[in-house]
């Protein structure tokens, strides 16, 4: 099994971060770094603000679970975006600050954008 571990001692939003062990290596990446996840054919690949894309082992829904925190929206069943790096949505997408176009499943938009507007509101 994968090993993904939360080190506890980053509880505070800035420092948070997940340890991921693939084949290649073991990362501490902090959250703060991740734009979205992507989940293809049982790999979750990570896509940083570095550029760099991290993939292991995964269903998406668990890599959520793990990562336990309310910037992460789930817009569809194969994403997870950071709400911190959404430009905008609009229609049936997300656009993200490096220029990427995330889905949103159809029976979700309502519900998405809500979720969006609140955690905006919520940083105020």
């Amino acid at each position: 099994s994968t090993a993904i571990k939360i080190a506890i001692e980053g509880l505070d939003k800035e420092n948070k971060y997940i340890f991921i062990i693939n084949k290649k290596g073991s990362y501490r990446i902090l959250y703060k770094d991740i734009l979205y996840a992507e989940s293809k054919a049982r790999l979750v690949n990570i896509y940083l603000k570095s550029q760099e894309v991290i993939t292991f082992y995964s269903k998406l829904e668990d890599f959520l679970q793990k990562l336990q925190d309310e910037r992460f929206l789930k817009s569809h069943k194969s994403f997870i975006v950071n709400m911190d790096y959404i430009l905008k949505i609009e229609d049936k997408y997300i656009f993200m600050v490096n220029e990427t176009n995330i889905p949103i499943s159809s029976a979700n938009v309502a519900k998405i954008k809500e979720t969006y507007f609140k955690y905006l509101l919520k940083d105020t």
